[in-house]
């Protein structure tokens, strides 16, 4: 098996697939978009927030970007990505959204984690998308997000942790605010559902029994029928690029059950990751700086004002309809 790099690049970009899901070691990871939901082969964590029994919100092949084929314009000044969403406010986002909580995810009456319970939506409900809010927007700080939504003839809030997001509002629409909300949210989006896609199954995976763990280190993935096609088709809605991993060592079907693979890296960590500024445009897409700091076990540094920072590009592209991450490289 070939390496896994602890810091995953999505690009759109021609390229090689270069790694696997390859027990604790790393390497290098560069994919080119071919066809993802053509190709054969989303998650939900332990523990996330919004759960019926807690406040937490959930009860438990290589073509270019068009940000690589279009000309490329740069902002005359960069747009504060973090300084233009309203703190607390609201800004208009419309689209579709898809829950994905294993336990389900509270709907409340308003942005806040101990406000009014409306109703319990059901992983896989979806939902209308009308308006985000966010707060603890900032340096070293991860933003907490809200969407506004209706669902089974209810409005209300729902953390946006656990909604896989398909926005709808074309380039030419979106005005300096909605574009730093776009680039906020998709961001924040990008980790979470990578991590489902490579190690939970994908959002359409409702149950990952580590008890019932094979022999040769897979888990099998609930419900049954699920399948490696259904998977990298789920996973095209919202990426434009292809599947980050050779998928044949990620997943493995056998029969109507579809099994993902026991082991994966987990040995660094991040302690600042921010989205910090809007570029630029190519085409239909939205150029983005991102600064992060991240380290191995035993190899902490200490940031400085000029250490231990790396800048990444954060590309979004619309297509199809929706907005979708085309360049990312998750200090994962």
């Amino acid at each position: 098996m070939k390496q896994l790099k602890r810091s995953l690049i999505l690009l759109m970009s021609a390229g090689l697939l270069l790694c696997g899901c390859t027990p604790g070691q790393s390497g290098s990871v560069t994919t080119g978009t071919g066809t993802p939901a053509s190709q054969t082969a989303g998650s939900t964590a332990a523990g996330a927030p919004e759960s019926t029994g807690s406040d937490a919100e959930t009860s438990e092949s290589g073509t270019q970007t068009a940000a690589d084929t279009q000309p490329e314009i740069p902002m005359d000044q960069p747009l504060n990505v973090g300084a233009l969403f309203p703190k607390g406010g609201s800004v208009v986002l419309t689209g579709t959204g898809y829950v994905f909580a294993r336990s389900g995810l509270n709907l409340r009456s308003q942005p806040t984690a101990n406000s009014q319970k409306i109703t319990l939506l059901s992983h896989g409900t979806t939902v209308k998308l009308k308006n985000a809010v966010c707060a603890n927007i900032g340096k070293r700080h991860i933003p907490e997000c809200w969407y506004q939504v209706e669902a089974n003839g209810k409005t209300g809030f729902v953390s946006a942790e656990f909604v896989a997001a398909a926005f709808d509002a074309p380039p030419d629409s979106l005005d300096d605010v909605q574009r730093a909300a776009l680039g906020l949210l998709l961001y924040r989006q990008a980790y979470k559902l990578l991590d489902y896609f490579f190690r939970e199954g994908g959002i359409a995976a409702t149950a990952k029994p580590e008890n019932k763990m094979t022999d040769d280190g897979w888990y099998p993935l609930e419900p049954k029928g699920l399948t490696i096609e259904k998977l990298l088709a789920d996973y095209a809605k919202y990426f434009s690029s292809a599947f980050p991993y050779p998928i044949e060592e990620c997943y493995e079907q056998r029969g109507d059950t579809l099994y993902v693979a026991a082991n994966y890296p987990e040995n660094f960590y991040v302690d600042y990751d921010e989205l910090t500024e809007l570029n630029g445009t190519a085409g239909n897409s939205l150029i983005y700086k991102a600064v992060g700091h991240w380290f191995t076990t035993g190899e902490f540094v200490m940031i400085t004002e000029n250490n231990g920072l790396t800048e990444e590009r954060f590309v979004l592209q619309f297509t199809d309809g929706a907005w979708k991450i085309a360049e990312f490289t998750p200090i994962l």
